[in-house]
């Protein structure tokens, strides 16, 4: 009696997963006949949703408001990009020095391969596209409360009038993560793909 149990139980788990399975079949089979574009437009579709979120590159800001000389000291004897934000505009330093507390440098046009990242989350991670992870990674951001002077192509200020500083870094652990994931999602994608493919090369009869 229980031997016949189990085997009744089996027999309606196999009976609904098919059942199922026919009507998953049914359904995919029926919206790639209806695409007005055609069957690959589906596969395109599919693909470029599984891949949008994947090998993503983060960076993060390390926002401080505190900027002390010896912090401004080592960015500007290191290889780095300074960007300065006046509440009205963003502008590029170039032949940046430190000289009694103050940052001395020339006022430029804001170079495009450094203008992608100029308004960030702060504390959170950002995304950054992986072609532009090398100039990004370089920047430093100073904003002031100060409107730019049109005038003046060199430009004198003291820390002190600095009230935000970032130092952009790529942020090691959301990038890892994220990979992980990717990796996840891009071998269940390729599966959904591959089923697709199934199904349109041979569709399902349905009695």
């Amino acid at each position: 009696m229980y031997a016949a149990g189990i085997q009744l139980i089996l027999f309606m788990k196999h009976a609904a997963t098919s059942t199922i399975n026919k009507i998953t079949a049914k359904a995919i089979h029926s919206f790639v006949q209806h695409l007005p574009a055609g069957k690959s437009v589906l596969l395109l579709l599919l693909a470029s949703a599984l891949l949008s979120g994947c090998f993503l590159h983060y960076y993060k800001t390390n926002t401080t408001e505190q900027v002390s000389t010896t912090v401004m000291e080592k960015l500007v004897n290191t290889d780095k990009y300074f960007i300065v934000h006046f509440p009205d505009k963003i502008m590029g330093l170039q032949n940046v020095k430190l000289a009694n507390d103050r940052l001395q440098a020339e006022l430029v046009a804001l170079p495009k391969e450094h203008s992608y990242y100029t308004a960030p989350v702060v504390n959170e991670a950002n995304k950054m596209k992986a072609k532009y992870q090398q100039q990004t990674l370089v920047e430093v951001h100073l904003y002031l409360s100060a409107p730019a002077d049109a005038s003046h192509t060199f430009v004198t200020l003291p820390l002190s009038n600095i009230k935000r500083l970032d130092v952009y870094e790529l942020d090691a652990k959301a990038t890892k993560s994220n990979r992980i994931l990717s990796i996840a999602g891009v071998t269940i994608g390729a599966w959904v793909v591959f089923t697709v493919i199934l199904l349109i090369v041979n569709p399902p009869v349905f009695f």
